[in-house]
C-alpha cells in the first residue's frame, strides 16, 4: 500500500469526499467492547442527537463530534467504546454513515489491510447474532440503544448499549486535491442524453453505477412479471437467509433483467419505456448498495430535479424462487436491519428505480484505495490516484 516508501502504515483510506477530506480506518481494532457500561437502560446524553430511523442514521457522518460529546459525558468506565480509540491523536468512533461507506469498500479495504500486514475485517454470513459480526458506531438511537452495522449483510440496526461489539478507529485527514473526475453523488450525462447520479464506484475503478432520477413506475407499484416463471435458473432457493444474498450476490443486474418478462406494464418494460435498454432493474446486491449510499445520492437526485425514492419496497432483478423475487424496503422509518423481503412476482408489490453501468475511460489508481501520509510530517501526502482534470460541465459517460 505504500509503494516501498519506507514509512510505516497507520491506516487505510476508505472514502474521499469532493473536498479532498478522507476517512482512514486504523489498523488495530478493539474487539468485544460495550458502548455503555452499566445498566442496560443506558443514559441520555443531552448534547448528542438521537437518530430514530435507519435513513436518518446513515446521514450521520460526524463521528469525531459524536465521540467528543460521548467522552465529555463520562469516563472510560462509563463509555468504553468511545474511549477505546486514541482520540488525542485524532482517532474516533465512526458514525453510522461512515461505517456504511466502509462496508461499501470492504473488499478493497481488506486487501489493503492484508498488504500492510494488518488483520482484515471479519466477513460473516447468517442471521444469528452469534454467527455474524457487528461494528459499533457513535450514532445514538435512544437512551438504551446505539446504531451498529453488520458487515455480513451491508445492513444497519440498533443494539443495546450494553452489548459487546467491535470498535473500529477512524481518522479524518486532508489528502490534497486528487482531482476526481467522477465521485459518488455526481450527476452524469450519458451519450444518449439520459442522466443519472453516481452511487457506487467499483473498488478496482473498472466501472461505476448510476441511478435514474425518477422511478420507472411513476408512484404506482407494479408486478415483476405476468406469469410466474423461473427466469434466471439461478434463484436463491427456498432459504430465509436472503439478506446475506443482498450483500454477496452477483452484481450483474443487467443480465438478470434480460431474463425478466418484457411485457408492457411489468417491471422490466417500465424501465425500457422510461429510458432505454442500457438501463436495468438492479440486482439484489446493487439495490442494497443503493440503499447504503442514501441520503447523499438522494440529495443529488433532488438537486438535479429528480424525485426522492418512496418509503416503499423496490423490486430487484434477483429471483427468490419461481413465484417470488427479492425486494429492498426504502422506508426511512424502519429502525432495524430487517428491511429485506421477497414478494410474489405476479402482484403489484413494489416500485422500480432503474440503474445503469458506466465506464471510466483512462484512470490509473492504487489497487488498495489508499494514499500515503506521514503523521510526523503533519499529514503531508503523496497521491497514488491519477485522473483527468475536473470539468465544470456534466461528465459524458463511456
Amino acid at each position: 500500500a505504500y509503494r516501498g516508501s519506507g514509512l510505516d502504515a497507520h491506516g487505510v483510506i476508505f472514502y474521499v469526499d469532493s473536498n479532498a477530506k478522507a476517512w482512514v480506518l486504523g489498523l488495530e481494532h478493539v474487539y468485544d467492547e460495550k458502548w455503555h457500561e452499566g445498566s442496560q437502560a443506558g443514559e441520555i446524553i443531552d448534547s448528542i442527537t438521537n437518530y430514530t430511523s435507519t435513513y436518518a442514521a446513515v446521514s450521520d457522518t460526524d463521528g469525531y463530534t459524536n465521540t467528543r460529546l460521548i467522552r465529555q459525558a463520562g469516563t472510560a468506565d462509563v463509555y468504553p467504546a468511545a474511549y477505546a480509540v486514541d482520540f488525542a491523536n485524532g482517532w474516533y468512533l465512526p458514525a453510522a454513515g461512515q461505517v456504511m461507506h466502509l462496508m461499501n469498500n470492504l473488499t478493497a479495504v481488506n486487501r489493503a489491510l492484508t498488504t500492510v500486514g494488518a488483520e482484515p475485517l471479519h466477513v460473516s454470513e447468517g442471521k444469528v447474532d452469534n454467527d455474524r459480526y457487528y461494528f459499533w458506531t457513535s450514532t445514538v438511537h435512544s437512551k438504551a440503544n446505539a446504531w451498529r452495522v453488520s458487515n455480513g449483510e451491508l445492513s444497519i440496526g440498533i443494539g443495546s448499549k450494553s452489548f459487546r461489539y467491535e470498535v473500529l478507529p477512524v481518522k479524518t485527514i486532508n489528502v490534497g486535491n486528487p482531482n476526481f473526475t467522477i465521485t459518488t453523488g455526481q450527476l452524469l450525462v450519458n451519450k444518449d442524453g439520459t442522466k443519472g447520479v453516481v452511487y457506487y464506484i467499483d473498488p478496482d475503478a473498472q466501472y461505476g453505477l448510476m441511478v435514474a432520477l425518477e422511478d420507472a413506475t411513476n408512484g404506482v407499484a407494479c408486478a415483476w412479471e405476468k406469469t410466474a416463471t423461473d427466469r434466471s435458473g439461478a434463484n436463491t432457493g427456498a432459504s430465509t437467509n436472503y439478506s446475506t444474498y443482498f450483500a454477496t450476490a452477483v452484481m450483474d443486474g443487467m443480465k438478470l433483467t434480460s431474463y425478466m418478462d418484457n411485457t408492457s406494464g411489468y417491471a422490466r418494460n417500465k424501465v425500457v419505456t422510461q429510458l432505454n435498454a442500457d438501463w436495468f432493474v438492479p440486482s439484489a446486491a446493487q439495490l442494497s448498495l443503493l440503499y447504503a449510499a442514501m441520503p447523499e445520492v438522494e440529495e443529488a437526485i433532488l438537486a438535479a430535479g429528480g424525485s426522492a425514492m418512496l418509503n416503499a419496497p423496490y423490486w430487484s432483478s434477483t429471483e427468490y424462487s419461481k413465484d417470488n423475487a427479492l425486494v429492498r424496503n426504502f422506508n426511512r422509518e424502519i429502525a432495524t436491519a430487517n428491511i429485506y423481503d421477497n414478494r410474489a412476482k405476479t402482484a403489484a408489490n413494489a416500485h422500480v428505480r432503474a440503474i445503469r453501468r458506466f465506464g471510466f475511460g483512462e484512470v490509473s489508481r492504487d489497487d488498495a484505495l489508499t494514499y500515503q501520509w506521514d503523521d510526523a510530517g503533519r499529514n503531508s501526502t503523496t497521491q497514488y490516484i491519477t485522473v483527468r482534470p475536473q470539468e465544470d460541465t456534466p461528465i459524458p459517460c463511456m
